[in-house]
Protein backbone atom coordinates (compact mmCIF):
# COMPACT_ATOMS: atom_id res chain seq x y z
CA UNK A 1 0.00 0.00 0.00
CA UNK A 2 1.58 3.48 -0.55
CA UNK A 3 2.84 5.40 1.88
CA UNK A 4 0.77 8.26 1.55
CA UNK A 5 -2.32 6.08 1.47
CA UNK A 6 -1.46 4.59 4.35
CA UNK A 7 -0.54 7.60 6.06
CA UNK A 8 -4.58 9.32 5.56
CA UNK A 9 -6.36 6.12 6.66
CA UNK A 10 -4.30 6.73 9.81
CA UNK A 11 -5.49 10.23 9.45
CA UNK A 12 -8.78 9.42 8.62
CA UNK A 13 -9.08 6.63 11.70
CA UNK A 14 -7.87 9.47 13.91
CA UNK A 15 -10.63 12.08 12.90
CA UNK A 16 -13.05 8.83 13.51
CA UNK A 17 -12.20 8.00 16.37
CA UNK A 18 -12.54 11.17 17.82
CA UNK A 19 -15.97 12.13 16.10
CA UNK A 20 -16.99 8.69 17.43
CA UNK A 21 -15.73 9.60 21.20
CA UNK A 22 -17.38 12.95 21.23
CA UNK A 23 -21.03 11.34 19.64
CA UNK A 24 -20.44 8.87 22.70
CA UNK A 25 -19.74 11.12 25.54
CA UNK A 26 -20.92 14.50 23.76
CA UNK A 27 -23.41 14.97 26.63
CA UNK A 28 -20.69 14.76 29.26
CA UNK A 29 -18.43 17.16 27.73
CA UNK A 30 -17.89 20.42 28.90
CA UNK A 31 -16.40 22.79 26.42
CA UNK A 32 -16.26 26.11 27.91
CA UNK A 33 -14.77 23.56 31.24
CA UNK A 34 -12.01 22.44 28.76
CA UNK A 35 -10.95 25.92 27.40
CA UNK A 36 -11.05 27.24 30.87
CA UNK A 37 -8.48 24.70 31.79
CA UNK A 38 -6.08 24.99 28.49
CA UNK A 39 -5.98 28.86 29.75
CA UNK A 40 -5.59 28.08 33.26
CA UNK A 41 -2.43 25.86 32.35
CA UNK A 42 0.63 27.16 34.88
CA UNK A 43 3.02 28.27 32.44
CA UNK A 44 6.15 26.36 34.76
CA UNK A 45 4.34 23.59 34.97
CA UNK A 46 4.12 23.24 31.23
CA UNK A 47 7.88 23.98 31.11
CA UNK A 48 8.14 21.25 33.41
CA UNK A 49 6.41 18.69 30.82
CA UNK A 50 8.23 20.00 28.45
CA UNK A 51 11.85 19.37 30.00
CA UNK A 52 9.97 15.96 30.78
CA UNK A 53 10.19 15.42 27.11
CA UNK A 54 13.27 16.09 26.04
CA UNK A 55 14.89 14.27 29.10
CA UNK A 56 13.04 11.47 27.58
CA UNK A 57 14.09 11.91 23.95
CA UNK A 58 17.50 11.63 25.61
CA UNK A 59 16.73 8.31 27.30
CA UNK A 60 15.61 7.33 23.78
CA UNK A 61 18.82 8.47 22.03
CA UNK A 62 20.86 6.24 25.05
CA UNK A 63 18.68 2.90 24.18
CA UNK A 64 19.44 2.91 20.57
CA UNK A 65 22.94 4.11 21.14
CA UNK A 66 23.75 1.02 23.27
CA UNK A 67 22.49 -0.72 21.05
CA UNK A 68 24.27 -0.05 18.06
CA UNK A 69 26.92 -0.33 19.97
CA UNK A 70 25.86 -3.62 20.88
CA UNK A 71 25.50 -4.93 17.28
CA UNK A 72 28.03 -2.47 14.72
CA UNK A 73 31.51 -1.07 14.74
CA UNK A 74 30.04 2.15 14.78
CA UNK A 75 29.95 4.57 17.93
CA UNK A 76 27.80 7.62 16.72
CA UNK A 77 26.84 8.39 20.75
CA UNK A 78 24.15 9.04 22.59
CA UNK A 79 23.70 13.01 21.54
CA UNK A 80 24.00 12.77 17.99
CA UNK A 81 21.22 9.72 18.22
CA UNK A 82 19.42 11.79 20.38
CA UNK A 83 19.19 14.80 17.66
CA UNK A 84 18.30 12.06 15.12
CA UNK A 85 15.50 11.00 17.17
CA UNK A 86 14.13 14.46 18.01
CA UNK A 87 14.28 15.08 14.35
CA UNK A 88 12.42 11.92 13.89
CA UNK A 89 9.52 13.33 15.74
CA UNK A 90 9.44 16.63 13.54
CA UNK A 91 9.13 14.53 10.59
CA UNK A 92 6.70 12.67 12.38
CA UNK A 93 4.07 15.03 12.73
CA UNK A 94 4.65 16.39 8.97
CA UNK A 95 4.75 13.18 7.29
CA UNK A 96 1.73 11.45 5.58
CA UNK A 97 2.52 8.75 7.87
CA UNK A 98 3.66 8.15 11.70
CA UNK A 99 5.76 5.78 10.63
CA UNK A 100 8.65 8.28 8.74
CA UNK A 101 9.53 8.97 11.65
CA UNK A 102 11.43 5.76 11.52
CA UNK A 103 12.37 5.68 7.86
CA UNK A 104 13.81 9.35 8.69
CA UNK A 105 15.84 7.79 11.43
CA UNK A 106 17.01 4.79 9.17
CA UNK A 107 17.88 7.96 6.47
CA UNK A 108 20.24 9.91 8.94
CA UNK A 109 22.37 7.11 10.37
CA UNK A 110 22.90 5.45 6.74
CA UNK A 111 23.61 8.87 4.91
CA UNK A 112 25.91 10.17 7.83
CA UNK A 113 25.88 7.99 11.02
CA UNK A 114 28.72 5.45 9.61
CA UNK A 115 25.69 2.76 9.01
CA UNK A 116 25.24 0.58 5.97
CA UNK A 117 21.41 0.21 4.84
CA UNK A 118 21.25 -3.38 6.81
CA UNK A 119 22.50 -2.28 9.92
CA UNK A 120 20.41 1.32 9.48
CA UNK A 121 17.16 -0.62 9.49
CA UNK A 122 17.89 -3.05 11.97
CA UNK A 123 19.14 -0.70 14.78
CA UNK A 124 15.63 1.07 14.38
CA UNK A 125 13.85 -2.20 14.50
CA UNK A 126 15.79 -3.15 17.49
CA UNK A 127 14.89 0.14 19.29
CA UNK A 128 11.27 -0.62 18.11
CA UNK A 129 11.21 -3.99 19.83
CA UNK A 130 13.17 -3.01 22.70
CA UNK A 131 10.51 -0.19 23.65
CA UNK A 132 7.53 -2.39 23.35
CA UNK A 133 8.69 -5.37 25.34
CA UNK A 134 9.37 -3.16 28.09
CA UNK A 135 5.99 -1.33 27.55
CA UNK A 136 4.43 -4.69 27.50
CA UNK A 137 6.67 -5.72 31.02
CA UNK A 138 5.36 -2.81 32.76
CA UNK A 139 1.88 -3.03 31.41
CA UNK A 140 1.48 -6.63 32.57
CA UNK A 141 2.93 -5.71 36.39
CA UNK A 142 0.44 -2.47 36.71
CA UNK A 143 -2.60 -4.70 35.67
CA UNK A 144 -1.94 -6.90 38.60
CA UNK A 145 -1.65 -3.72 41.02
CA UNK A 146 -4.55 -2.62 39.10
CA UNK A 147 -6.68 -5.90 39.55
CA UNK A 148 -5.53 -5.58 43.58
CA UNK A 149 -7.82 -1.98 43.68
CA UNK A 150 -10.63 -3.36 41.80
CA UNK A 151 -10.36 -1.58 39.05
CA UNK A 152 -13.88 -2.19 36.85
CA UNK A 153 -13.43 -5.54 35.07
CA UNK A 154 -13.93 -3.85 31.99
CA UNK A 155 -11.20 -1.82 32.11
CA UNK A 156 -9.09 -4.88 33.02
CA UNK A 157 -9.95 -7.12 30.31
CA UNK A 158 -9.44 -4.41 27.54
CA UNK A 159 -6.08 -3.59 28.81
CA UNK A 160 -5.32 -7.49 29.05
CA UNK A 161 -6.30 -8.40 25.78
CA UNK A 162 -4.03 -5.47 24.36
CA UNK A 163 -1.33 -6.84 26.66
CA UNK A 164 -2.01 -10.01 25.21
CA UNK A 165 -1.26 -9.13 21.78
CA UNK A 166 1.76 -6.64 22.27
CA UNK A 167 3.19 -9.72 23.88
CA UNK A 168 2.69 -12.14 21.59
CA UNK A 169 3.81 -10.21 18.30
CA UNK A 170 7.62 -10.23 19.79
CA UNK A 171 7.41 -13.65 21.02
CA UNK A 172 5.60 -15.19 17.54
CA UNK A 173 8.94 -12.97 15.80
CA UNK A 174 11.35 -14.27 18.13
CA UNK A 175 10.13 -17.75 17.87
CA UNK A 176 9.84 -17.82 14.22
CA UNK A 177 12.93 -16.37 13.73
CA UNK A 178 14.65 -19.74 15.18
CA UNK A 179 12.82 -21.93 12.78
CA UNK A 180 14.77 -22.64 9.24
CA UNK A 181 11.68 -22.84 7.11
CA UNK A 182 12.06 -19.00 7.40
CA UNK A 183 14.98 -18.98 5.18
CA UNK A 184 13.12 -20.53 2.00
CA UNK A 185 10.54 -17.32 2.35
CA UNK A 186 12.73 -14.32 0.42
CA UNK A 187 10.11 -12.03 1.91
CA UNK A 188 10.63 -12.89 5.35
CA UNK A 189 14.27 -13.58 5.36
CA UNK A 190 15.33 -9.96 6.13
CA UNK A 191 13.16 -9.67 8.74
CA UNK A 192 13.29 -12.43 10.92
CA UNK A 193 17.24 -12.65 10.39
CA UNK A 194 17.12 -9.12 12.48
CA UNK A 195 15.19 -10.58 14.70
CA UNK A 196 17.04 -13.14 14.99
CA UNK A 197 20.31 -11.19 15.95
CA UNK A 198 17.90 -9.45 18.20
CA UNK A 199 17.81 -12.35 20.00
CA UNK A 200 21.80 -12.75 20.57
CA UNK A 201 21.48 -8.88 21.94
CA UNK A 202 18.89 -9.43 24.70
CA UNK A 203 19.78 -12.71 25.52
CA UNK A 204 22.78 -11.45 27.60
CA UNK A 205 21.05 -10.35 31.32
CA UNK A 206 23.06 -7.56 31.92
CA UNK A 207 21.80 -5.58 27.89
CA UNK A 208 18.81 -6.90 29.03
CA UNK A 209 18.46 -4.86 32.25
CA UNK A 210 20.01 -1.95 30.93
CA UNK A 211 17.65 -1.69 28.30
CA UNK A 212 14.46 -2.40 30.42
CA UNK A 213 15.60 -0.03 32.88
CA UNK A 214 15.35 2.93 30.15
CA UNK A 215 12.38 1.45 28.53
CA UNK A 216 10.81 2.14 31.83
CA UNK A 217 12.73 5.24 32.25
CA UNK A 218 10.54 6.55 28.81
CA UNK A 219 7.17 5.35 30.33
CA UNK A 220 7.93 6.92 33.90
CA UNK A 221 8.93 10.45 32.02
CA UNK A 222 5.50 9.57 29.95
CA UNK A 223 3.67 9.96 33.31
CA UNK A 224 5.13 12.98 34.52
CA UNK A 225 4.13 14.97 31.03
CA UNK A 226 1.00 13.88 31.97
CA UNK A 227 0.88 14.92 35.78
CA UNK A 228 2.18 18.02 35.13
CA UNK A 229 -0.04 19.30 32.46
CA UNK A 230 -2.66 17.43 34.84
CA UNK A 231 -1.75 19.46 37.76
CA UNK A 232 -0.92 22.87 35.58
CA UNK A 233 -4.72 22.73 35.10
CA UNK A 234 -5.63 22.86 38.47
CA UNK A 235 -6.84 19.29 38.11
CA UNK A 236 -6.76 16.72 41.42
CA UNK A 237 -4.70 13.59 39.42
CA UNK A 238 -2.55 12.05 41.74
CA UNK A 239 1.42 10.69 39.99
CA UNK A 240 0.29 7.20 41.35
CA UNK A 241 -2.97 7.05 39.10
CA UNK A 242 -1.57 8.06 36.14
CA UNK A 243 1.80 6.17 36.66
CA UNK A 244 -0.68 2.80 37.21
CA UNK A 245 -2.48 3.78 33.33
CA UNK A 246 0.29 5.29 31.31
CA UNK A 247 1.38 1.76 29.56
CA UNK A 248 -2.01 1.17 28.21
CA UNK A 249 -2.24 4.89 27.46
CA UNK A 250 1.27 4.52 25.31
CA UNK A 251 0.56 1.41 23.92
CA UNK A 252 -2.89 2.78 22.61
CA UNK A 253 -0.98 6.08 21.95
CA UNK A 254 1.52 3.93 19.36
CA UNK A 255 -1.24 2.17 17.19
CA UNK A 256 0.40 2.56 13.84
CA UNK A 257 -3.17 2.56 12.30
CA UNK A 258 -3.63 6.24 14.13
CA UNK A 259 -1.74 9.17 13.56
CA UNK A 260 0.69 9.80 16.40
CA UNK A 261 -2.35 8.33 18.70
CA UNK A 262 -5.11 10.71 18.41
CA UNK A 263 -8.06 9.77 18.76
CA UNK A 264 -7.02 6.87 20.63
CA UNK A 265 -5.19 8.13 23.35
CA UNK A 266 -8.30 10.52 24.58
CA UNK A 267 -10.35 7.58 24.40
CA UNK A 268 -8.13 5.46 26.61
CA UNK A 269 -7.58 8.56 28.65
CA UNK A 270 -10.68 9.30 29.24
CA UNK A 271 -11.37 5.46 30.31
CA UNK A 272 -8.31 5.01 32.48
CA UNK A 273 -7.50 8.18 34.52
CA UNK A 274 -11.36 8.86 35.02
CA UNK A 275 -12.16 4.98 36.18
CA UNK A 276 -13.51 5.03 39.61
CA UNK A 277 -13.25 1.87 42.39
CA UNK A 278 -13.91 2.31 46.12
CA UNK A 279 -10.23 0.83 46.20
CA UNK A 280 -8.55 2.61 44.08
CA UNK A 281 -9.72 5.84 45.06
CA UNK A 282 -9.19 5.39 48.50
CA UNK A 283 -5.22 5.25 47.36
CA UNK A 284 -4.65 7.05 44.45
CA UNK A 285 -7.55 9.82 44.73
CA UNK A 286 -10.63 10.50 42.22
CA UNK A 287 -10.66 10.11 38.70
CA UNK A 288 -10.97 12.81 36.14
CA UNK A 289 -14.34 13.92 34.70
CA UNK A 290 -14.83 13.39 30.98
CA UNK A 291 -13.73 17.20 30.11
CA UNK A 292 -10.81 17.11 32.34
CA UNK A 293 -9.46 13.89 30.53
CA UNK A 294 -9.89 15.15 26.88
CA UNK A 295 -8.10 18.34 27.82
CA UNK A 296 -5.36 16.52 29.43
CA UNK A 297 -4.70 14.52 26.67
CA UNK A 298 -5.03 16.89 23.68
CA UNK A 299 -2.99 19.28 25.81
CA UNK A 300 0.07 15.84 26.39
CA UNK A 301 -0.45 15.59 22.35
CA UNK A 302 0.16 19.58 21.67
CA UNK A 303 2.98 19.15 24.09
CA UNK A 304 4.65 16.55 22.52
CA UNK A 305 4.17 18.90 19.43
CA UNK A 306 5.73 21.49 20.86
CA UNK A 307 8.84 19.41 22.13
CA UNK A 308 9.38 17.96 18.36
CA UNK A 309 9.77 21.84 16.95
CA UNK A 310 13.59 22.12 17.54
CA UNK A 311 14.02 18.76 15.70
CA UNK A 312 13.00 20.63 12.37
CA UNK A 313 16.30 22.42 12.78
CA UNK A 314 18.20 19.36 12.80
CA UNK A 315 16.65 18.96 9.09
CA UNK A 316 18.00 22.62 7.89
CA UNK A 317 21.64 21.13 7.03
CA UNK A 318 20.56 17.93 5.31
CA UNK A 319 17.99 19.96 3.42
CA UNK A 320 21.20 22.31 2.39
CA UNK A 321 23.44 19.52 1.51
CA UNK A 322 20.95 18.44 -0.94
CA UNK A 323 20.40 22.06 -2.50
CA UNK A 324 23.98 22.21 -3.23
CA UNK A 325 24.84 21.25 -6.65
CA UNK A 326 26.16 17.78 -7.65
CA UNK A 327 29.91 17.55 -6.52
CA UNK A 328 30.32 20.32 -4.32
CA UNK A 329 31.81 20.36 -1.09
CA UNK A 330 29.76 20.81 2.22
CA UNK A 331 28.91 23.93 4.06
CA UNK A 332 31.72 25.42 6.21
CA UNK A 333 31.73 23.69 9.68
CA UNK A 334 30.23 20.38 7.83
CA UNK A 335 31.79 17.10 7.46
CA UNK A 336 30.57 14.06 5.00
CA UNK A 337 29.34 10.95 6.31
CA UNK A 338 30.68 9.46 9.51
CA UNK A 339 32.82 6.51 8.96
CA UNK A 340 32.19 5.24 12.80
CA UNK A 341 33.81 7.06 15.77
CA UNK A 342 32.39 9.44 18.10
CA UNK A 343 31.07 12.65 16.39
CA UNK A 344 29.79 14.08 19.41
Amino acid sequence: MPAKLTGLLAFGASLALLALLAWAIGDRLDGPAILAAWAALDPWHLAGALACGVVNILVMGRRWALLIAWTTPARPGTLRLAGVTWMAAFVAHGAPAAAFGDVARMAAMRFSGGLGTRDAVQSVLFDRLTGLISLVALGWLMLLVQGLLAVPSTLLVGQGAMLALGTLAPLLALTLAGHGWVGRRARLRPVFEAVRAYRGVIGDGGRLIRQGGLGVATVVLAALVFWLLGRGMGFDLALGRVLLFTPAILLINNLPVLYLGWGGREAAVIATLGATAPALDAWLGPGLAPSQALALSIAFGLAFLLTSLPGGLMLLPALRRRALPPGAPPPTGQSGPSQGGRSW
